[in-house]
């Protein structure tokens, strides 16, 4: 519960994972357990889930596969994902399944984004002081100053990210497979494209082609 737990090769948990919101279980290799909540996973290999995987953020590298229901959250996988039972679980469950990027290069994005946003809010705080006339306004100014080079440097880096991200897509061989049920609301993301799904599907595929994210049948090839 809230651990951070990082293995330089397969990880294997067959007690679950409860992630209580801020846990992350990282693996170089194959990251396999029984179920998973409200966790952060991030493997450079494959990740699969034997039963249910709830309200969980997964940055996958190889091929990400949930054997029972993935519901209430998010899923970056590089091209493929499988999913046995259901995908989405309603409003209350928002699902979302990116793929077609490199997911841990999507990671790093997310970490900047926070750094940014929590640099953003001070400067706003730091102004909000100033306003209310602070003695001290040249320690506030210089404080300001930093975060808005940090601001900067770390938005510069974030686009550099975004163009390696954008010359390594394999977008037609990508493959999001669900067995059982698509719920409605979903979201799926290959590459650029982008769709929601308005009414349930069942045993069907998603894959792209011609800029557009289309949906075949059966999930799996006998």
């Amino acid at each position: 519960e809230q651990a951070n737990v990082h293995a330089a090769g397969f990880l294997k948990c067959d007690g679950g994972i409860k992630g209580n919101t801020k846990g992350q279980i990282e693996s170089k290799e194959t990251l396999r357990t029984t179920f998973c909540e409200n966790a952060t996973l991030v493997s450079s290999g494959n990740i699969i889930i034997d039963k249910n995987c709830m309200h969980t953020t997964v940055y996958c590298e190889g091929k990400f596969a949930v054997k029972g229901r993935f519901a209430g959250g998010r899923c970056y996988s590089d091209q493929i994902v499988f999913i046995g039972e259901q995908l989405g679980g309603g409003l209350s469950a928002a699902s979302q399944v990116i793929v077609g990027y490199n997911p841990l290069l999507l990671l790093q994005i997310d970490k900047i984004s926070t750094q940014i946003s929590v640099l953003e809010l001070d400067v706003k705080d730091l102004q909000k002081i100033m306003s209310n006339g602070a003695s001290t306004t040249a320690e506030f100014t210089g404080k300001i100053e930093k975060c808005e080079m940090k601001i900067r440097f770390l938005k510069n880096k974030k686009k550099q990210l975004w163009g390696k991200i954008q010359q390594a897509e394999k977008l037609e061989s990508c493959r999001i497979m669900v067995q059982g049920i698509v719920k409605s609301g979903v979201e799926i993301s290959i590459g650029p494209a982008y769709m929601q799904v308005n009414e349930p599907l069942e045993n069907v595929f998603f894959y792209y082609e011609s800029n557009e994210i289309k949906v075949g049948s059966p999930a799996l090839k006998k």
